[in-house]
């Protein structure tokens, strides 16, 4: 099967945990559950491990999308600007010692009450925030080449060793190689879906006249670069004119 997946340019997609655990002790987890897809965009993809069954297997759940699945983010109690004194303060203000312990009830009040003091101190001690914009579900051949960057680049600072260098710059360039092929492709899928009928593309190039920014360079560059190899993406929306008809219309 891996030989005639690789012959067919065949993805392998999965949760990138063990789906497997089993009850003898002497052998590890390890996942044997995965997806085989063809010409689907590992983008469009979200896959998320089952805990629901009680199994030594742990199904996983395919999502596919027409469009780029956003990853909501994880909610959180803190975050970088805590003021960790406020809430160690609030802790001892609100913290009862009187409280009863000595039922399996009063244990259970006990515990649910320290819990909403945990809660109400991170609450006062935490500013509010922005509200967190989703980003793009990263496929996971990026997530695997950001991870090992991040190791060869902590191994490289630990030893300072030429070998580790080399191993650190050929992980970033594996990396940076990846993220370009995905921008070009995302950008070609897009480009392919305008069209003149609906005045998506005019409504498109406008927006890409009026933002002067780098990423609109890159992606005019990218697109320029795309349209040579492929011209026939957008043959109904632009028409070529000649010099006598561009002529005629200045004189007019």
């Amino acid at each position: 099967m891996l030989l005639s997946s690789i012959q067919k340019n065949y993805s392998f997609l999965s949760a990138e945990t063990p789906t497997y655990w089993p009850t003898d002790p002497n052998k590890l987890p390890n996942l044997l559950d995965f997806f085989i897809t063809s010409k689907i965009s590992p983008s469009n993809t979200d896959i998320q491990p089952s805990y629901d069954l009680s199994s030594d297997h742990t199904p996983v759940i395919s999502t596919i999308s027409t469009t780029i699945i956003k990853r909501k983010p994880k909610p959180r109690l803190h975050n970088a600007h805590t003021n960790w004194q406020t809430y160690k303060t609030e802790i001892c203000n609100r913290v009862n010692c009187d409280w009863k312990l000595k039922s399996c009830e009063d244990l259970e009040i006990a515990t649910t009450r320290f819990t909403h003091i945990l809660q109400k101190a991170a609450v006062l001690a935490t500013p509010e925030r922005k509200p967190y914009v989703p980003v793009n579900n990263i496929p996971s051949t990026i997530k695997r080449l950001v991870a090992l960057k991040r190791k060869a680049k902590a191994t490289w600072q630990k030893t300072h060793a030429p070998d580790d260098r080399r191993i650190f710059n050929n992980a970033s360039t594996k990396l940076k190689t990846a993220l370009h092929n995905m921008q070009n492709d995302n950008f070609t899928e897009y480009v392919s879906t305008l069209k003149s009928s609906n005045h998506s593309s005019h409504g498109k190039s406008r927006r890409c006249q009026t933002d002067q920014s780098g990423q609109t360079q890159t992606r005019r560059a990218n697109g320029l670069r795309v349209m040579r190899k492929r011209p026939n993406y957008l043959p109904d929306t632009y028409r070529r004119y000649s010099s006598r008809m561009i002529t005629h219309s200045i004189l007019k």
